[in-house]
């Protein structure tokens, strides 16, 4: 019948060479024929397959040798004695560099050591060898090390060193002549006759071969022979397989170890003498995302850097660096991997944007372009295999300086498997490769390889301008940019269009600002970014609400970004993941690197995230280096933010302007008394008296009403109810005269909205949106007076005052916390021959509103609208008080005194 060709095949191509092996591990014949056996016994030969590493498989599997060993070691004779007295592996290790030509790294498996183990040991054998007897220096080690198997390696350290350039030469005499005496006196020899029987018979007897000895022999003769000498092997030599290998120090590295090595040293730079310059295909499926990647970078200084993406002949992104001053960095393709950036902030693409950077920081911004964009497809994959339900190793293939080690990954998180080559030495990732089933066929794709890498020489580099040039005939625009650069991986975007995130969390708005309570590993600082002064002072001066959906919130970390926007275009998919009060909509993703989806809150309750119809009612984000599962329980803890928000994670974000100093000395304080107390109720007393013109206010409708409707004292009171969560449950808001005449009413709760106007007997009702959210606290109570000019008081209280335009006063909020308007009746400043006024507020030393009010000279110009007051008001004669409301309640009362929200408008009160 015919013979199995996996084991014929390994019987006559490595059988003679396996024996060479086993006798420079132990110099005797008999053992050495035994350990053979014993050695292809091990293997399992229907399931395997000849390859570049089944050698090595058979060397590791030589069985240990015997404790007790009879008889002396007779080393042969044409072999230096030294070579002798090494340890047994060391003379297996040498023996298969030098006889078998085995690659460092296959050698490691076949000796069940790793890699710098087994580097180490061929290093350490050799310096015995040659005698020397210093402490090897670190550095000539790693050298030496290298070079065993890339003889053009370490070039930058033998430059330099002297000790290692006056022994390298003779360590290679050395080696050719160690691998000439071995050959002739060692690789000579046959397998002996004896030991070729009695290998094929055990091979034979576990059904592996079947090889018929001289059929002309008797079987009875044949079958004596081979059982005299199997009993002879097994009952007098065998060893027992509970020794410990010689040698055996480790395993070989695992595949998870050597995925956590290439993600550690994918942006690192290798040391090489000279500029060093590789180049790589990043192909993401879309012909203007397929790119030619280059980077020349100094080794010695990876401040001095260019790197560029090339689609065709067209300049795709460019960095350079000139490792001194400078920084320049330009991308057209920032929209598809940063997002775009709001309405209104100029977004820098397609310009050269120079940054004044120290060399420091510049070597920082090379790491981050490794990290982000189309440079992080490999460390993504890297990532995915990292977390695989199932990663294992496929060994070496190749041979020369074309092996690689391949690793495959799969699992849920993965489409198909995929295929991940290393450098069998340093483990940095070579290639790429992602394996589908389409339709029964198998599709593969290439989405990052290393096409090649050179050094070059300095002075070529520098002559030639490699570091510095630009890839097109024509430079695009150069744009000075200022410092810090937040966000390294996206920085056309940057601090010059950051907002104020105190300033925006205290300014009316027309909704909630979403974001990251906490920030999470991965994540270390954000930004917020937006059109406009940070200051938003036009915006508070005239009466308008901030829109949030116009901002982007940016959460930024070392190789992760989450960019969070308002949405207001609901999902299109029914699909969605539920991540805490959200359901998520993952849109199809279009690169490897980047998520994008939609929230939208997942129950009515939860809805108190969603505005009016003229806000969004969604949120947008786009997430940067994130699995799906990493990113689903960030998302789970996205929720409004509040000052006390920023207050405990100020740190973390950028601030473009920085607090008043008065203010930031007391922000606890101010901003700790408008934090809310979830499931109380909030009540407040406001005493209001505002300015009526002596002429004006005896003039009957239609003109204005008479004083006695609408009266220059007034008292506010406003109940609000807040839930677990912090949003507003339900609110009574009541305006009287003195007396005790209701003036002005209006109540909610989660069902139905009412106002009630004595003026006109009538009263308006309406459906309250679900997830409706009323102005916050703390936007109430400061009101974009953050910008102010505060002053501590010698009792400790504080006063921020700030030029006012008293023509928008009559649109403004008559300062209760329900953002109710002032009838335009109280705007009688007409007999003044100024519109400027000064705003003036007053906390106590516990952070406390007491009073806020508005004054004027009567025509004494005090300032711009908007502008800070910096004189003291002793200097401007205030006279007159256009508007004052003194607080004259405020405390937190417990939920169960509900019954405070049954009021009802006087009987005949008509709906509007």
């Amino acid at each position: 019948m015919p013979l199995p060709q996996t084991a014929e095949r390994a019987y006559r191509r490595y059988a003679a060479a396996l024996y060479h092996s086993a006798l420079l591990r132990d110099p005797n014949p008999q053992r050495a024929g035994e350990a053979v056996i014993a050695a292809f016994r091990a293997i399992r030969w229907d399931d395997t397959t000849l390859d570049d590493q089944i050698e090595a498989r058979l060397v590791a599997s030589l069985p240990p040798r015997p404790r007790i060993r009879s008889g002396r070691v007779r080393p042969f004779a044409g072999l230096p004695p030294a070579f002798w007295e090494l340890p047994p592996p060391t003379r297996l290790a040498l023996g298969l560099r030098l006889m078998r030509g085995m690659a460092t790294a296959h050698i490691a498996q076949a000796l069940h050591l790793t890699l710098a183990e087994t580097q180490n040991l061929v290093v350490d054998g050799l310096r015995a060898l040659h005698g020397d007897v210093d402490a090897l220096p670190e550095a000539c080690r790693r050298c030496r090390a290298a070079r065993l198997d890339d003889p053009a390696a370490e070039r930058t350290h033998l430059l330099t060193c002297q000790a290692c350039q006056a022994t390298l030469p003779s360590w290679e005499r050395l080696e050719q002549s160690l691998a000439e005496q071995l050959s002739r006196v060692v690789g000579s020899l046959p397998l002996p006759p004896v030991v070729d029987t009695a290998l094929l018979a055990a091979l034979a007897s576990s059904g592996e071969v079947e090889r018929q000895r001289p059929w002309q022999r008797p079987v009875v003769v044949q079958v004596g022979l081979i059982g005299i000498i199997l009993l002879g092997l097994l009952t007098l030599v065998w060893p027992s397989r509970s020794a410990t290998a010689p040698g055996r120090v480790t395993t070989a590295p695992t595949p998870a170890a050597i995925i956590d090595t290439a993600r550690k040293a994918y942006t690192s730079v290798p040391t090489v003498a000279g500029i060093l310059h590789r180049r790589w295909a990043i192909m993401l499926g879309q012909p203007q995302l397929n790119f030619q990647a280059e980077e020349w970078v100094d080794p010695q200084q990876p401040a001095h850097h260019r790197m560029q993406l090339m689609a065709g002949q067209t300049p795709m992104e460019w960095e350079m660096g000139d490792g001194q001053e400078y920084l320049t960095y330009m991308s057209g393709v920032a929209f598809s991997f940063c997002g775009g950036p709001p309405n209104g902030v100029q977004s820098h693409t397609g310009e050269r944007n120079r940054w004044s950077m120290a060399a420091a920081e510049q070597s920082v911004m090379r790491t981050a372009r490794w990290q982000h964009g189309a440079w992080a497809t490999g460390l993504h994959y890297l990532d995915l295999a990292a977390t695989a339900d199932t990663i294992r190793s496929l060994g070496l293939s190749g041979s020369g300086s074309d092996t690689t080690l391949t690793i495959t990954a799969a699992g849920h998180t993965i489409s198909g498997t995929l295929l991940l080559r290393f450098d069998p030495l340093s483990h940095a990732l070579r290639e790429v490769r992602e394996l589908r089933s389409n339709n029964g066929q198998t599709e593969e794709r290439v989405p990052w390889r290393l096409l090649g890498s050179e050094t070059i020489p300095e002075s070529t580099a520098l002559e030639h301008g490699l570091l510095i040039t630009y890839p097109a005939d024509t430079s695009p625009p150069l744009v000075d940019r200022s410092l810090p650069v937040v966000d390294r991986g996206c920085p056309l975007v940057g601090t010059d269009q950051a907002q104020s995130l105190p300033r925006l969390l205290t300014t009316p708005a027309t909704g909630p600002l979403i974001g990251l309570p906490q920030l999470p590993p991965g994540l270390d600082h954000a930004l917020i970014i937006g059109p406009g002064n940070p200051t938003i002072d036009d915006v508070v001066s005239s009466g308008a609400q901030l829109d949030f959906t116009n901002l982007e919130s940016v959460y930024v970390g070392p190789a992760k970004r989450l960019v969070l926007l308002g949405e207001v275009i609901p999902p299109d998919s029914d699909q969605f993941v539920i991540a805490g009060p959200w359901r998520v909509h993952f849109l199809p993703q279009v690169l490897p690197t980047v998520m994008s989806a939609v929230l939208e809150p997942e129950t009515v309750p939860n809805a108190a995230t969603a505005t009016n119809g003229t806000s969004a009612n969604f949120t947008h984000i786009i997430a940067e280096g994130w699995t799906q599962s990493e990113l689903l329980p960030v998302l789970a803890t996205l929720r409004p933010l509040h000052i006390k928000d920023w207050m405990a994670a100020q740190e973390h974000f950028y601030e473009p302007l920085p607090l008043p100093p008065v203010l930031a000395a007391h922000a606890q304080a101010l901003f700790g008394a408008v934090q809310i107390h979830p499931g109380q109720i909030h009540h407040q007393v406001i005493r209001e008296t505002t300015r009526q013109a002596p002429f004006f206010a005896t003039l009957p409708d239609p003109y204005h009403a008479p004083p006695q409707s609408w009266p220059s004292l007034r008292r506010a009171e406003t109940w609000i109810e807040y839930g677990p969560d912090e949003a507003e449950h339900r609110a009574l808001h009541i305006v009287n005269d003195m007396t005790g005449h209701v003036l002005t009413a209006s109540w909610y709760d989660d069902q139905s909205w009412h106002s009630y106007d004595a003026l006109t007997g009538s009263m308006i009702s309406e459906q309250r949106q679900p997830g409706m959210l009323e102005p916050k606290l703390e936007a109430a109570v400061f009101a974009g007076t953050l910008n102010w000019h505060w002053t501590t008081r010698p009792d400790g209280s504080l006063q921020a005052e700030h030029a006012e335009d008293l023509a928008s006063y009559a649109t403004r909020s008559a300062g209760n916390t329900l953002g109710q308007s002032a009838p335009s009746i109280d705007n009688w400043t007409d007999d003044l021959s100024t519109t400027i006024g000064l705003a003036r507020k007053s906390f106590d030393a516990q952070g406390n509103l007491v009073r806020q009010e508005i004054l004027t000279n009567g025509g004494v110009t005090i300032g711009a609208a908007g502008g800070d007051v910096t004189l003291p008001i002793t200097t401007v004669p205030i006279s007159i008080t256009i508007n004052s409301q003194t607080v004259e309640r405020n405390e937190w009362l417990p939920a169960n005194a509900a019954t405070i929200f049954d009021w009802s408008p006087p009987p005949g009160t008509r709906e509007a």
